[in-house]
């Protein structure tokens, strides 16, 4: 029976939604401490283009004036969402709807929405998933519409070697193809502020920050360069690049860049185009908003706009046979109505502008309807439920949301996930049952306190008698949040809570079994309630949700999913016997070993003869079947099915007509079909009596099979064609990386009362993973029974039996015997543990060759020039050597470097040795290890041990001295100090404070006491001896005498005036003092212990001086008084490369005198001449690029100014 939800708050779609005011709070991208990178760069032929439009697109008002988007207008947007190949993942349509809503809130005041155009198109795509954009002219081949907005919503996205959040193209003044092409990571479209930002490009916005996605502005602070500089737009602040500089929690700018006249930037961290956080981009400026509208008008005015709204869908109520749909914008004509059901397409029967009357398509499942008119598309934003009846029932997200929907009235929704979630030391690494699970992403905007809902659909428990609901869940993370399980049993009016967790439970999936006997008989609704904790740290995941009896046994998960014969994995549940062999497994029908046991887990080991199905758990009398399966990687020939134990690795397809059917003697019908099997006693074949005819199609699917190992690989089956209508028997093969079957063989009509074999020639699939399927299509009547058995898939096999000797070094010469080899030299490759060797000589049985360069110890292979390899069954073992150890001194937790021959790549199966004290290598690079001296280190040879094999060094490692504390921590010069540590040598350790000699009075080999030298400042003790150094952890600290300022004459003076100030401890050894009046930096010209002088500054203010020395701090008792100049003057160009213009006003041809310092104080320059008309020019060409003071006396007055030389 198929039940309805009501909406309790109708999401109007994406482009009616302009009239709302809601805030946009979905976002799945990663929390502000990882960056989310705009791949969006304007090319010279973009920008030149632009160019020529700055005039039309930047004359705002005249713009709005005369614009048509004085209305509303409606821009298309065709959605490609990207998914893997199986179906699974993408963008889920709820969130692209409330990306819509968003975008559309931010461009209602630019009069444009848009809408979504048709519908929907799912490109299912391992390829393009995870998305580079190197592949973007093949994804789009075929999928473009021409004059709409393409954009493809991609899990990642790839620009190079960077990741990106999307990217989109400028105008360029062409249409089609590229430049209407947008592609969005999907958790970048819902943070709310990417997606109008790539739509702003779109529309010729560039960066705040210029038209570069890297470096800083051109733009100066005070405006004057606005319109040709940064974004071309003066209402936005110049902008030094925002990345990494804007404090999230009040997105604030926290930079202190300055632009090319020494001003601070104040720029705009709330605005969309910037590169700011994006929880913190909201808005564009009104200046943007015209250069949108401009550049829509003069070059994107080819799109299929539409002046009338889309669409909308507010509620549905359904029955079995019908659903009535209540909205907006439909047509008339009922057939101008484009209904969908969760993706099947339904009959409209009647409609009305506000209704539509649509039969409910026969293989409806629970979804989102659809409705397109005039191309305009509307989506529900509540999903229609069929109920579950059937039990037991499971549901792993392997295939999707299955019977379970996402809420519009939550924060964030639910994300399907295979592997790890993107948040480090948070979420699971994988799925507790197959592979994908649901988690909740708690990056981004989706914390703090962030709610997300998961509703069933409606489950009829009146078949169980003693019903429970089991699940399993992850909550690992340092801020972890809650999850709730709720129940409803009024179609969620009232939500009743039937569990809740808190907090971090751990790094491991956990399993909880939940009582229903209070609703035995009553039709109920699940829902789990996600909330997030304070920070991103808390991913919280579900998997394997089952619905079923109380006491039945329960599989909760299996790991790992993918095993080979002989291992063991383990099955995790509940009910099982915890005496292993009260437990019967069976992996795909085929009997296993249970080696362990517990009432919540089994070990079992992988039989021979198993292969990839689902496992199959008999305990206490009660069955338990896996809701995913187990891989069993076929690898090992011949390979051989007869169907005598059940189906193998072939698998019924879902979506065919009908199955096929495992027989035993006769078939059912006379005159057709086999009467026995072709070998032993089952096989498959076709019932085709009725309803199972005519032309009704049967697909039994292979595993995947791997034919990199076989040389010259067939395939053989038999086949039985008996029956006067007889249909057609199709075989047919695909690669892993295709997504079309080709035909190997066909055969059609009656082939007589006989089995018939055929063996079909591989070899255009050698080396190739593939897999195969017949198809079985009946004929015209039920004389059409065929069948298939005896299916063989064989070739010659490249094999190793032995290498002599088994241990040997690099470049030794060893015997390799086997089978299949080529009797060419060069028609074989020999590896050891993956390193190429050179091959001395070669017999199809026998291969001479020497052990490479960097070989290590581990399988040898040998691949044929067809490509088959071989691989030996026992590892070959390379004796290790040791060429070097750098350094040959170091101290306990110094990293030292071993060069040398044979080291495992694995790490910690290094194990090294110092004069006798073990530890293992941290890394290996090659032929390079990495260890750090361990405690208790001795000095002595360096030995290395690889699989039992040593190596010993040549040269000894000597330890090095360390300090681990000083007594006293802090003094003067002349104080002795106590420097505790290890390993110190009387007569040769040379003590430093700071890099100044110290003299010591005593040495032990734990303890130094040394005297604090003249002229000491703060910093490190340092230990030499030798060649090796020991560096104190903190600094020794030298007290510094506090500065104090006695006096300063003149007391008032002008700008360029020289400053007398006296007092006290100016000059302490290294610590020079600074001077500042009024809190600006005053240059000293020359200086003493007691006495200062300095030079007042240009931009200087009547204030106290201060004098800092060290950390002390002096400040004067009374104010410097700073007299203004009472005229306007000039000195340019600044920066100059040579020529420098003086130009002042009220003054002709007075005498002037010029003097030229630099930074030092020292005079580098000086001229004087007479003023031409208030006005002279003075050549610093000679003077070396820098800052240099420009003193000017005229009369009565000194004018002072800094200029930069080029």
């Amino acid at each position: 029976m198929v039940y309805y939800t009501l909406n309790r708050g109708i999401l109007v779609m994406a482009l009616l939604c302009l009239c709302i005011s809601m805030s946009f709070n979905k976002a799945y991208a990663q929390e502000t401490h990882k960056k989310e990178f705009c791949g969006t760069e304007a090319t010279p032929k973009q920008i030149e283009y632009m160019e020529t439009l700055r005039s039309t697109i930047q004359n705002s008002n005249r713009l709005r004036a005369t614009t048509s988007l004085q209305n509303l207008v409606y821009i298309p947007i065709k959605a490609h969402i990207v998914r893997k190949s199986n179906g699974v993942g993408g963008l889920d349509l709820l969130d692209l709807l409330k990306a819509m809503e968003n975008l559309n809130n931010k461009y209602r005041v630019a009069n444009m929405a848009f809408y979504l155009y048709e519908s929907i198109n799912y490109i299912d795509n391992d390829a393009y998933y995870n998305f580079s954009s190197s592949d973007e002219s093949a994804m789009a081949f075929g999928n473009d519409v021409a004059n709409v907005i393409n954009i493809y919503f991609v899990q990642s996205a790839r620009s190079g070697t960077s990741n990106v959040c999307g990217y989109a193209r400028f105008p360029n003044g062409s249409s089609g193809g590229a430049t209407d092409r947008i592609i969005m990571v999907n958790s970048c479209t819902t943070n709310g502020s990417t997606y109008p930002h790539e739509l702003g490009h779109y529309f010729s916005l560039y960066h705040t920050h210029g038209k570069t996605n890297t470096g800083t502005t051109d733009e100066l602070v005070d405006g004057s360069n606005c319109t040709t500089a940064g974004d071309d737009i003066c209402d936005t602040p110049a902008d030094p690049n925002l990345s990494g500089q804007v404090n999230t929690d009040g997105c604030t700018y926290t930079g202190t860049a300055t632009d090319a006249n020494g001003d601070l930037y104040t720029p705009d961290a709330t605005n969309l185009m910037s590169y700011s956080p994006s929880t913190c981009r909201s808005n564009f400026s009104q200046g943007q908003y015209d250069r949108i509208v401009g550049a829509f008008t003069n070059s994107r005015n080819y799109l299929l706009t539409r002046t009338t709204p889309p669409p909308t869908i507010g509620s549905f109520t359904s029955n079995n046979d019908q659903i009535v749909i209540q909205g907006s914008g439909f047509s008339l004509n009922a057939g101008d109505n484009i209904v969908a059901v969760n993706g099947v397409p339904a009959v409209v029967t009647s409609s009305t502008n506000t209704q539509l009357v649509v039969n409910m398509p026969a293989n409806a499942s629970t979804g989102l309807i659809t409705v397109s008119v005039n191309q305009q598309l509307a989506i529900s934003t509540q999903s229609i439920l069929v109920t579950v009846s059937a039990f037991p029932y499971t549901e792993s997200f392997e295939q999707g949301l299955g019977d379970w929907t996402q809420s519009i009235e939550d924060d964030f929704n639910w994300s399907i996930n295979a592997g790890g979630t993107p948040s480090v030391s948070t979420g699971p690494t994988n799925a507790t049952d197959g592979s994908e699970y649901l988690y909740t992403e708690a990056s981004g905007n989706n914390n703090p306190g962030k709610v997300t809902y998961l509703t069933s659909t409606y489950f009829d428990l009146s078949t169980l008698t003693t019903p429970k609901f089991s699940f399993s869940y992850h909550m690992f993370g340092g801020t972890m949040g809650t999850l709730t399980l709720e129940i409803s049993d009024d179609n969620g009016q009232n939500w009743t809570s039937l569990w809740t967790q808190t907090g971090d439970q751990g790094n491991n999936w956990n399993t909880e079994t939940l009582d229903l006997a209070n609703y035995q008989g009553k039709t109920v609704q699940f829902r789990f309630v996600g909330t997030t904790g304070s920070s991103w740290q808390s991913d919280i995941a579900i998997d394997h949700i089952q619905v079923n009896n109380t006491g039945a046994i329960q599989i909760a998960s299996v790991s790992p999913s993918q095993v080979s014969v002989g291992e063991t994995f383990t099955i995790t549940g509940t009910g099982f016997s915890a005496i292993p062999s009260e437990n019967i497994v069976k992996i795909n029908g085929v009997l296993a070993q249970v080696t362990g046991a517990s009432a919540t887990s089994l070990q079992v080991v992988v039989p021979i003869g198993a292969t990839s199905g689902k496992i199959t758990v008999i305990s206490n009398g009660k069955v338990a079947v896996s809701a995913g399966s187990i891989l069993i990687p076929i690898t090992v020939y011949p390979y051989s099915e007869g169907f005598e134990r059940g189906f193998g690795v072939w698998s019924q397809n879902v979506a065919d007509s009908i199955d096929w059917t495992r027989g035993l003697g006769s078939t059912p019908s006379a005159s057709t079909g086999p009467s026995s099997a072709a070998e032993g006693d089952f096989y498959l074949f076709t019932e085709a009596s009725n309803p199972n005819f005519p032309d009704k199609v049967a697909i039994i699917t292979s595993a995947p099979f791997e034919l990199a190992n076989l040389i010259d690989p067939i395939f053989t089956f038999s086949y039985h064609m008996f029956g006067g209508s007889m249909g057609t028997l199709t075989l047919e093969v695909i690669r892993g990386s295709e997504t079309t079957w080709t035909t190997l063989w066909t055969q059609t009509g009656d082939q007589g009362d006989e089995w018939k074999t055929q063996t079909i020639d591989l070899s255009a699939y050698q080396n190739e993973a593939v897999q195969f399927r017949f198809v079985g299509t009946t004929g015209s009547s039920w004389q059409s029974d065929m069948a298939i058995d005896n299916i063989i898939i064989d070739g010659k096999q490249v094999t190793i039996s032995s290498f002599s000797p088994a241990i040997a070094r690099q470049g030794d010469t060893i015997t390799i015997t086997g089978l299949n080899f080529q009797p060419g030299d060069n028609d074989n490759v020999v590896k050891f543990n993956g390193l190429p060797a050179t091959i001395l000589s070669a017999t199809e049985t026998q291969l001479m060759v020497i052990v490479p360069e960097n070989a290590t110890s581990g399988k040898v292979t040998v691949t044929i020039n067809t490509g088959q390899t071989g691989t030996s069954t026992t590892d070959f073992l390379v004796i290790p050597e040791i060429l070097s150890v750098s350094p040959l001194h170091g101290k306990e937790g110094d990293l030292v470097t071993i060069q040398g021959k044979a080291f495992s790549p694995t790490a910690s199966k290094n194990i090294v040795s110092f004069g006798g004290v073990a530890t293992v290598a941290d890394s290996v690079n090659g032929n390079a290890l990495y260890v750090t001296v361990p405690v208790g280190a001795l000095t002595g040879q360096v030995t290395v041990a690889v699989r039992g094999q040593v190596a010993t060094s040549t040269d000894v490692f000597v330890v090095a001295p360390t300090i681990t504390a000083f007594l006293p921590d802090s003094g003067r010069v002349g104080d002795e100090i106590t420097i505790i540590g290890t390993n110190f040598v009387q007569g040769n350790s040379h003590v430093r404070l700071n890099g100044r000699w110290m003299t010591t009075t005593s040495v032990t080999p734990t303890e130094i006491k040394a005297i604090v030298p003249y002229h000491a400042v703060t910093g490190k003790v340092t230990v030499k001896i030798g060649r090796d150094v020991a560096v104190s952890p903190v600094d020794f600290k030298i007290f510094v005498l506090k500065p104090t300022i006695t006096d300063f004459f003149p007391k008032s003076g002008q700008r360029g005036d020289t400053i007398t100030i006296t007092g006290t401890n100016f000059e302490i050894d290294y610590n020079r003092a600074q001077v500042r009046l009024n809190g600006r930096w005053v240059p000293v010209v020359e200086r003493s212990v007691t006495t200062l002088k300095v030079v007042i500054p240009y931009h200087a203010a009547t204030g106290k001086f201060t004098v800092k020395v060290g950390q002390e701090i002096a400040t004067a008792a009374e104010d410097f008084i700073v007299n203004e100049f009472g005229t306007t003057y000039s000195l340019y160009p600044n920066p100059t490369a040579g020529l420098v213009h003086f130009q002042i006003q009220g003054m002709t041809n007075e005498p002037a005198t010029v003097r030229v310092f630099d930074r030092d104080g020292q005079e580098v320059l000086q001229n004087q001449m007479n003023l031409q008309q208030g006005t002279f020019t003075l050549d610093i060409s000679s003077l070396p690029a820098g800052r240099y003071i420009f003193k000017i006396q005229l009369a009565q007055q000194v004018i002072t100014r800094t200029i930069i030389k080029n």
